[in-house]
């Protein structure tokens, strides 16, 4: 589909523990895309995202993407409003996870005044 005039790329990013159960494949070392079964989802939300990452202190933001045929998704805008939770929902399903990323994000020097 790469390429495709046809088809839109929605990308997603959030907190690991809403990202990553939406996602049903993942792509391997070759960059191809595989299926992603119920052990990896939860090695990636248990060992890296919670044991090393959040447990470090790191803000954590997971990445996932979908592709979509432009008639599908003027179809789902059609019968939704793209503000709405209900749109977000039927976009933000069947996702290829990309990533999950720890940031260093420490406390400004001055956030008590501006607390």
């Amino acid at each position: 589909m790469e390429g495709n005039p046809d088809v839109v790329r929605v990308y997603v990013k959030g907190a690991p523990e809403y990202v990553v159960p939406s996602c049903t494949q993942t792509l391997d070392y070759s960059v191809e895309i595989k299926d992603l079964d119920e052990i990896e989802l939860g090695t990636i939300l248990e060992k890296f995202v919670s044991q090393e990452m959040a447990s470090s202190g790191l803000k954590v933001i997971s990445y996932a993407f979908r592709e979509l045929k432009m008639g599908d998704l003027e179809e789902l805008m059609g019968q939704n409003d793209v503000e709405s939770e209900e749109f977000r929902e039927a976009i933000e399903t069947d996702l290829i996870y990309l990533g999950t990323f720890g940031m260093n994000d420490p406390l400004r020097e001055d956030i008590e005044e501006s607390i």
